[in-house]
């Protein structure tokens, strides 16, 4: 697993903003990588000192004299922050240029022995604790931190506001417990948490948050040493371990203390679209009348993955649900389509429905098939169900008390996902597909949903 040395600095652009990186050495590569990866904001162009030698570069590049040619919001200093004279020459070069003071920013040294100490910052001077929440990983992590949001709502109601920024955005608009889903600067918050497997406090107010709720605070400060034992390179691996010893699952692990309450709730549900019908119309759907299909991972990995089932495997079971009720239209929904497609489905809306459409479209079905992942959580917010089709993930950390878990590793007698270091990267027996999957047939996954009537 590869460690950033150098961040971004998401706190000081505003997510969309047109930027120019200064460098194309070692920081400006991995810095461009980070924003390749998830899209927070566009790069119009790179400088370089050398750039007429320089010909991998993805942007066009150009050298520090042609910084006139430009158009950019802002210019972000690739730099090694440790070399400060290098960098306050650039900057005063920038200065100089006619570069305005407030559009230059430089990046951040990734520095891991702090263990996710916080950022202290001003906050927001009035009587609501302003707390922003941002994903930058996948769906299904968006989706997840809303049980955290629901917890934090319940506890301080109208003393505070929760935002929330994701590049699923669009899943949020009118979630009831959120004011808007949008990226504000820096000084618009009191408390910043960007989670990963545990609860992450990037950036906080301790001082206003204690005056507001001493019960929050006591959060904060109980979420701050619980990243200094179990944060880090290896958060994913350690959380895991700590939810096996005390039986947490996946969602349960934002406070894993139960800190903000006593139990764990059922967050209220995505709220029913006001276009449902229309959406409804439009793919010619007829609600509880159809399955639904996913085969599909995160953007960042191959169609390899060890946790997809195979194709063929989804069709065998197809057409067992087809002799079983024909009336049942099978569906296929997710975003990849290349040498993916199921032959035996009713209907491909692979790649064709917004975020919007696919909760609408989730909820009104019988239920999901899918391997765990992304759909499985958002189906899970809808109020729906799904059967899920695990393999080297976890069930009992990853899995949902209303779905159907489907598990039959057979020789791989547990889950392989945090029992060696990228696992995602193929079988650890070196079979494609992977073995725990291969193992769970169709006909074992066709007699758990008919032994459990949810056809």
């Amino acid at each position: 697993m590869s460690v950033k040395q150098f961040l971004f600095p998401y706190e000081k652009i505003v997510h969309g903003a047109h930027i120019a990186v200064y460098g194309y050495g070692r920081v400006g590569r991995e810095v461009i990588s980070q924003i390749l990866a998830n899209s927070y904001c566009k790069i119009q162009a790179v400088i370089d000192e050398k750039a007429e030698i320089i010909d991998d570069c993805p942007f066009p590049i150009y050298r520090p004299d042609k910084l006139d040619h430009l158009r950019y919001e802002y210019i972000v200093i690739a730099l090694d922050p440790d070399n400060i004279e290098t960098i306050s020459n650039v900057i005063l070069f920038l200065l100089n240029s006619g570069v305005e003071k407030n559009k230059i920013t430089k990046v951040i040294k990734a520095d891991y022995s702090l263990k996710n100490i916080p950022y202290r910052i001003r906050g927001v001077q009035d009587d609501i604790l302003h707390i922003k929440f941002i994903c930058m990983n996948g769906i299904g992590d968006a989706v997840m931190d809303l049980f955290l949001v629901n917890r934090v709502k319940k506890l301080l109601g109208d003393k505070c506001q929760v935002s929330y920024y994701s590049k699923y955005a669009e899943l949020f608009n009118d979630y009831p417990l959120l004011v808007n889903a949008s990226y504000s600067d820096e000084d618009d918050y009191d408390v910043l948490f960007q989670n990963t497997h545990i609860t992450i406090i990037k950036s906080w107010c301790p001082q206003k948050i204690k005056r507001i709720s001493s019960d929050f605070y006591d959060f904060c400060v109980g979420t701050i040493d619980f990243c200094r034992n179990y944060g880090g390179d290896d958060d994913c691996l350690r959380a895991w371990l700590f939810a096996g010893l005390f039986h947490k699952r996946r969602w349960e692990m934002y406070d894993p203390f139960n800190a903000l309450g006593e139990s764990w709730e059922h967050p209220p549900l995505f709220p029913d679209n006001s276009d449902a019908s229309n959406i409804m119309r439009k793919y010619n759907l007829e609600k509880n009348m159809y399955i639904l299909l996913n085969r599909d991972v995160d953007a960042s990995f191959t169609m390899q993955h060890p946790k997809l089932w195979p194709i063929e495997y989804y069709d065998r079971l197809i057409r067992l649900m087809k002799n079983k009720n024909p009336k049942l239209k099978m569906i296929q929904v997710g975003v990849r389509r290349h040498n993916n497609t199921m032959t035996e489905i009713d209907y491909d809306l692979t790649g064709k429905t917004s975020l919007t459409e696919i909760k609408t479209i989730l909820k009104n079905s019988r239920f999901l098939i899918s391997g765990e992942g992304g759909l499985v959580h958002v189906m899970n917010f809808t109020g729906g169900r799904s059967v899920v089709l695990f393999g080297p993930t976890d069930e009992k950390y990853f899995g949902y008390k209303d779905n159907l878990e489907c598990v039959n590793r057979g020789e791989c007698e547990e889950a392989c996902n945090y029992i060696h270091e990228d696992y995602w990267r193929g079988c650890m027996k070196g079979s494609v597909p992977s073995k725990c999957m291969k193992n769970l047939t169709p006909e074992f996954v066709f007699d758990r949903i008919t032994t459990y009537q949810w056809t």
